[in-house]
């Protein structure tokens, strides 16, 4: 029996070491030792919102015939709500995609201009040895936490389209999907806005992300509960040691043990696995 789990860095694993101490791999161990039958794949890409995660699964997740899907994404879907510049429901306005390779601009003009201060304006801007890159971003944490767009139902048309998709398309091909609910605190230590922001920005910051993210919860919980899909309400969860956050949203290894846990516990009472031999 093959579960899958999709998302971004959070089902990644970006703030542990290892791919073995990511939950999804954790969350293998735990229902191995409980006596289930199963192999747990771990699909999940760092800074993926809902858009990508619906391209990931159709170009090549679904190809992988899981029989569950946990739906495990919203969080960065907050960054195309929170831009400062007029929504789309594409998210063109906060990602273009294109085909970006500064490194032969870099050469090109290093090698026509050998002015000094040039060069260093060359290496600050263009950044070389990053390679090709299939998207830019128009916006960063800075303007996003402090913009004043609105956060409504208008700027999260790309979400509930994405995330309807992931659902319809996994129940046509016969896998169940699972939604759980995004986790993030920017109180917690470590917490990006703190790199950022101080006073009264550093509150409007936390205000404005946390009303986002609940508003991307709430969407997903009502199209979940809508097409009868269960939720894992992740959004509740609290690791069994507070400095097992690593920032607003990561967890380390000793957290990531609690998260796999605490959705393989759900998992096994809502619904029945193959056991092994």
């Amino acid at each position: 029996y093959q579960i899958m789990c999709v998302g971004g860095s959070t089902t990644f694993g970006s703030s542990v070491k290892d791919s073995s101490d990511s939950y999804p791999a954790l969350l293998e161990a735990y229902l191995r030792r409980e006596g289930f039958d199963v192999n747990v794949v771990n699909a999940g890409i760092p800074y993926h919102t809902s858009l990508d995660v619906l391209m990931r699964f159709i170009t090549k997740g679904i190809y992988l015939y899981p029989n569950m899907i946990l739906l495990h994404t919203g969080g960065n879907d907050a960054g195309p709500m929170n831009s400062p510049y007029p929504y789309k429901p594409d998210y063109s306005h906060w990602r273009s995609v294109g085909s970006y390779n500064n490194d032969k601009l870099f050469k090109s003009i290093w090698e026509k201009v050998p002015s000094s201060i040039v060069r260093l304006f060359l290496i600050y801007h263009l950044k070389p040895g990053q390679g090709s890159r299939v998207s830019e971003q128009s916006s960063g944490p800075e303007e996003e936490l402090l913009s004043k767009t609105p956060i409504s139902h208008e700027r999260t048309i790309g979400l509930k389209n994405y995330f309807s998709s992931l659902i319809t398309l996994s129940k046509k091909n016969n896998i169940t999907p699972v939604t759980i609910l995004f986790n993030i605190d920017l109180n917690r230590k470590n917490s990006y806005a703190e790199k950022y922001f101080s006073g009264d920005n550093l509150a409007y910051a936390i205000k404005r992300k946390t009303q986002s993210i609940d508003l991307n919860n709430t969407i997903m919980d009502s199209i979940s509960k809508h097409n009868k899909v269960g939720v894992i309400n992740f959004d509740k969860f609290e690791p069994s040691e507070q400095k097992s956050w690593m920032d607003h949203c990561h967890l380390d290894k000793n957290g990531n043990k609690n998260k796999a846990r605490f959705i393989g516990d759900y998992l096994i009472r809502n619904f029945v696995f193959p056991t092994k031999q």
